[in-house]
């Protein structure tokens, strides 16, 4: 007696559908091995526990809305002989989620910071985290626009407990003249998302005139920091 069909709907009824795509395979596997009847559970077990969390995975990454594919492992350290490296595995470690400190990446354009940000925010999809990459302007966009709707609120909280906030491009353009108003609401963000559940904040800010808008966003955020600067 075949069993397949009948453990088909089963399966599906079950909310383990996704074992049917290896039974006849790892079926086949354990006869051939001898396994017992514990063995072979085990494995069907295995299998579906991996698939879950590729799902999870693949999920968060599309979350996140990288805007390529950026890891660590791609990353040119030669062109940026004076980063501490020991420092930024520690953070693709995830020491920044765990210690609850945000980080800052500064430097000149075209050097790599916007690569390293979102390596760090791949890093830390892989480990579970959900991770949210936006521009300054895309997210005060979003939060004028939420405004406008009525839906500020549920967008805010919703950022608020992100895990890892990744803000690139910070303070690289003059706020527009209807963004001015939501200055302080966006460090409230940056406040928030420590206090409200979300752990961690990494910011991409670039260098020169934009250190003063950085030294009025201070007053908002005291916590320590870690900070990485590009030559």
């Amino acid at each position: 007696m075949n069993p397949m069909p009948e453990l088909n709907p089963q399966l599906k009824q079950l909310r383990l559908s996704g074992i049917l795509e290896s039974l006849e395979a790892r079926n086949r596997q354990a006869i051939e091995a001898k396994m017992s009847y514990t063995e072979f559970l085990a494995l069907l077990i295995s299998d579906e526990i991996a698939r879950r969390d590729q799902k999870k995975f693949t999920l968060r990454l599309r979350r996140a809305a990288f805007r390529a594919e950026k890891t660590l492992e791609q990353f040119d350290f030669d062109r940026q002989p004076g980063l501490n490296r020991a420092l930024i595995q520690d953070l693709a470690a995830g020491s920044y989620i765990r210690e609850k400190v945000p980080v800052l990446i500064a430097g000149q354009v075209g050097t790599g910071k916007s690569h390293l940000a979102q390596a760090l925010g791949h890093c830390a999809v892989r480990q579970g985290h959900d991770v949210v990459f936006t521009s300054q302007t895309q997210l005060l966009t979003q939060m004028h626009a939420a405004r406008a709707v009525g839906t500020f609120e549920r967008r805010f909280q919703a950022l608020a407990r992100v895990a890892v906030l990744i803000v690139d491009d910070f303070a690289l353009k003059p706020l527009r003249s209807h963004w001015v108003s939501l200055s302080a609401i966006f460090f409230r963000l940056l406040d928030s998302t420590l206090l409200l559940g979300g752990e961690r904040i990494v910011l991409r800010v670039n260098s020169g005139r934009r250190r003063r808008f950085l030294r009025k966003g201070a007053r908002h955020n005291r916590r320590e920091h870690t900070a990485l600067r590009f030559s």
